[in-house]
Order: structure tokens, then sequence, then C-alpha cells
């Protein structure tokens, strides 16, 4: 009967573990599961360091804007940025506390034709008169009572002079 059994059964009959026939079995099928599914996992996509949860990012304190988090030393989730800092391409305005240093110094640098006062009316019309109102009277309609605070009167005399 051993002249019947094939090359490869003697050759494997000599490499066999001692385990139980059954242990045996079931770590070859799953060897050959995971061979066959390797490729298919990097063939879909679905690499180990993609899955969001293992990146460390779920586990850690987090909280809704403007709400309390007592875990933090502020007391709130949303921080004030540093004192002194600046947001990227943003350039302070050097007239922040001297309105009058503004006025000084600044002009128009548009000359004054009909195609500028247009587009100046256009833009106003776009930016401004929701707030400011039709004539600049600072009563537009996004200001009143359970609405924004007034706006500042543009035909005020500090303003047009």
């Amino acid at each position: 009967m051993a002249m019947n059994r094939s090359w490869l059964q003697r050759q494997l009959d000599g490499i066999r573990p001692t385990f139980p026939d059954r242990l045996y079995k079931g770590l070859l099928i799953a060897l050959v599961i995971a061979i066959f599914l390797a490729p298919l996992s990097v063939w879909f996509g679905l690499r180990i360091t993609n899955i969001p949860f293992l990146n460390g990012m779920a586990i850690q304190a987090s909280g809704r804007a403007q709400s309390l988090a007592p875990e933090l030393t502020t007391g709130i989730v949303t921080l004030a940025a540093p004192v002194g800092s600046v947001a990227r391409g943003v350039v302070p305005y050097p007239y922040a506390n001297d309105p009058e240093g503004a006025a000084r110094e600044l002009t128009n640098p548009l000359p004054r034709t009909m195609a500028n006062l247009k587009r100046g009316e256009w833009n106003y019309d776009i930016y401004c008169q929701v707030c400011h109102g039709y004539k600049g009277m600072g009563n537009g309609s996004a200001t009143g009572p359970g609405r924004l605070p007034a706006a500042n009167s543009l035909v005020a005399e500090k303003v047009r002079n």
C-alpha cells in the first residue's frame, strides 16, 4: 500500500508536525485563507494604517465649541489666541485706537470719476447698506431691536470731514 502514495505525500510525512490532524488542517486552512485575503485587502485599499480609530484621534478629550469643559485649565473648550498673535495672512489695522489718525493719513487712491462712483455705490449696496441703511444713517434692515446694534452714521460731521 505504501507504493500507491504519491511523492508529495511521502515528503509531507517527513515534515508533518506531531499535533492532532484536526488542528493541523485548521491551521492549514487559516494559512490558505490569509494568503488569499492579504492581496485582496491591499487591492481594495484596506490598509491597517488608514483605519481612523487606530490613529489616536478618537481617544482624546473633545467638546462642542463655546461649551464648558472642566477638565481644561480655562474651563471652556474654545481657547483665546495668545496675546500678540496674528492670524496667517492678516495685517493688523494700524489705526485701531486712533480713528483721527486714520482720517488724517488715509486718502482715497481712486480718482473721482463716474465709473468709480458707480462701482462704489454697487459695493456699498452689497456690503454696507444692510447695516448702515440706504442713506448711510446707521438704520439698516439688519439693525434694531432683537437684531444687530445700530451701525455708525456715515453722514455725521465727523465722518464727512
